[in-house]
């Protein structure tokens, strides 16, 4: 049986919103629709696909996930730091996570309170 490409659907309350917040930090969406189920967005990116979905109307505040972490590489660090800001999410302390190269890494919550772990990419890795 062949492998399939690792998925993860995010149900976003402001789902506006949710896809900005993951625009900034350089992912792109395809609007979808499958049968009569809900628009929703979905971006594939180095095998993986991100799907964000409509919260369910009715549901509850989401509770901030405490034991997942999604980890994205970013190519301009400082421009989606300010980004973030600019939409006043509140980034947490910045990081050099690869000292001999001097890379950095910080924290930020998405607009449900998911934890996103941005790394800032290496350019010699850039292609």
């Amino acid at each position: 049986m062949p492998a399939m490409s690792p998925a993860l659907v995010l149900y976003a309350h402001d789902l506006a919103v949710t896809r900005q917040f993951y625009e900034l930090l350089g992912l792109g969406f395809v609007e979808e629709r499958h049968g009569t189920g809900p628009i929703h967005f979905a971006c594939a990116f180095e095998g993986f696909v991100l799907e964000l979905y409509p919260q369910r109307d009715g549901a509850a505040e989401p509770k901030p996930c405490q034991s997942v972490a999604l980890v994205l590489y970013v190519e301009a660090f400082d421009r989606t730091l300010a980004g973030l800001k600019a939409m006043d999410m509140k980034p947490g302390a910045v990081s050099v996570y690869l000292e001999a190269r001097g890379l950095h890494a910080v924290s930020v919550r998405d607009p449900d309170g998911r934890l996103v772990r941005l790394l800032e990419r290496d350019p010699h890795d850039v292609q």
